[in-house]
């Protein structure tokens, strides 16, 4: 069975400095471990023309999942999302699969690495989700938060002001570069120093 959501976000990087102290502020009403396994096409194409093909996985669940992005603006990211549920890990996932996910025709895309994201979500109400994120992949370590909500923007003010608090500013016109985009960034530009040039 294939779920088909809209999802409205607003994405920013923070220090770890920020991180730990907004994990004191806000209340921690979950925390999760998400491993996302990103995929891409031989031509390097999928991630960085805005689509995100991974498998999510936690220890409650595993999904197939491709997200691509409509609209972006400042800092926030409108996106289709398509999942089904998976009971094992594929390393290459074809064009077929992607078609009947998606209604579109992609090309096979294949196993990468993998992502770790400690998460800590904190419900502000039925609209208003922030998450804390720590990322781990590649020997990278960063830091972000992600508010995901279906208000409009002008009532994301109790979430705003709590993240002001400690120099998180959105506002303003900034792109926002998404987990798949930065592993994938860190993985090319890894894997070109392991590859010799030919001659």
């Amino acid at each position: 069975m294939v779920n088909q959501e809209i999802e409205k976000e607003m994405k920013i990087m923070i220090s770890e400095t920020q991180y730990e102290e907004l994990i004191k502020e806000l209340p921690s009403s979950k925390q999760i471990r998400n491993i996302n396994f990103y995929f891409d096409d031989l031509d390097r194409q999928m991630i960085f023309n805005g689509n995100t093909v991974r498998v999510r996985a936690n220890k409650e669940k595993m999904y197939l999942q491709f997200k691509s992005h409509i609209e972006k603006n400042g800092y926030t990211t409108v996106s289709k999302e398509f999942s089904k549920k998976l009971e094992t890990l594929p390393y290459c996932i074809d064009s077929k699969i992607l078609f009947e996910l998606t209604g579109v025709r992609y090309p096979d895309v294949f196993l990468l690495g993998f992502l770790v994201t400690d998460r800590i979500i904190c419900t502000l109400n039925s609209k208003i989700q922030i998450m804390l994120d720590k990322n781990t992949y590649l020997g990278c370590l960063d830091h972000e938060i992600e508010i995901e909500y279906t208000c409009e923007e002008s009532e994301l003010q109790e979430a705003l002001k709590i993240l002001k608090k400690y120099k998180v500013e959105i506002s303003g016109e900034r792109e926002i570069i998404s987990k798949s985009c930065r592993f994938a960034q860190k993985y090319y530009n890894d894997l070109k120093y392991v590859i010799p040039k030919d001659g």
